[in-house]
């Protein structure tokens, strides 16, 4: 049996997973089949309201703010993302953050369903989405692409907790873009109530999303291979912090960490491994 799981950021690739050994069934869709109900959506509060007292604005949403309050909707489930994205407003380390929604035909052009830009010199960033990539263009009201959702908020406000500390940009690689990818399809998963029974079943498919990611953005030629030990053991932080709250409780195999591996020779590769919990 295998996984499907559709990768868009990676430029419209269908990504198959052999799914690995299980005691329960794992499936991935778009859809959320027990929280996903037009009520939801049209109930939830607009981003902006989430962010009242922060600048955030979104343009170009639909005349309804359907996009606006689909993205409310995603934020009141990561509220670990939700607290991350405010701490970076309240600290000053994003000043600004745009929310511009497109047609996916001009993300096509790019080979993206999605985008992020962080400016670190004026605080300010903007993610791209296509309006159907949020709303969903499956021919049903309840889909919400929540890995390419979480994994743009979640870049920008790394980038600008690494500007913040550092004083300089994070620079992308393919190691880095590879494993914050991975660590959006589990968010994805558990958003959609998927449980799992061991650390290792976790590990296992982080590891697959991730190598299959690093071969598909080994194809990217703006991107190098790897980021410096200081950048990657920075998103090796961020990404167990999210573990942290994500996965409070270890399982009885212990716990999935991201841990930066140089031994391959292959630059400072981010991938998880489970540590025993005494």
């Amino acid at each position: 049996m295998a996984i499907v799981f559709w990768l868009g950021v990676l430029g419209q690739e269908l990504v198959v997973l052999q799914q690995p050994s299980l005691s329960l069934p794992i499936s991935i869709s778009q859809a959320l089949p027990d929280r996903c109900n037009l009520a939801s959506f049209e109930q939830a509060q607009p981003i902006t309201a989430l962010f009242d007292h922060s600048s955030l604005q979104i343009i170009h949403d639909r005349f309804d703010s359907r996009v606006a309050r689909r993205l409310g909707y995603f934020f009141t489930l990561d509220t670990h993302l939700q607290m991350a994205l405010s701490d970076a407003f309240t600290s000053r380390s994003l000043r600004q953050l745009t929310i511009e929604v497109v047609s996916q035909q001009e993300l096509y052009q790019a080979h993206s369903e999605a985008q992020n830009w962080f400016d670190g010199s004026t605080g300010h960033a903007t993610v791209r989405l296509a309006d159907q990539y949020v709303i969903g263009d499956y021919e049903t009201p309840c889909t919400l692409s929540l890995a390419g959702i979480e994994n743009e908020f979640s870049e920008v406000i790394l980038r600008a907790n690494y500007y913040a500390t550092y004083g300089i940009d994070l620079r992308s690689s393919v190691h880095q873009e590879s494993a914050t990818l991975a660590f959006s399809s589990l968010v994805s998963l558990l958003l959609q109530g998927e449980s799992f029974t061991s650390a290792e079943d976790i590990r296992s498919i982080l590891q697959e999303i991730l190598a299959r990611s690093q071969r598909s953005y080994a194809n990217r030629t703006d991107l190098p291979l790897s980021g410096s030990q200081q950048e990657a053991e920075f998103v090796a932080t961020w990404l167990n912090q999210r573990l942290e709250f994500l996965l409070p409780t270890p399982f009885a195999d212990g716990q999935v960490q991201f841990v930066v591996d140089p031994s391959a020779g292959r630059g400072h590769v981010i991938r998880p491994i489970v540590v025993s919990v005494p």
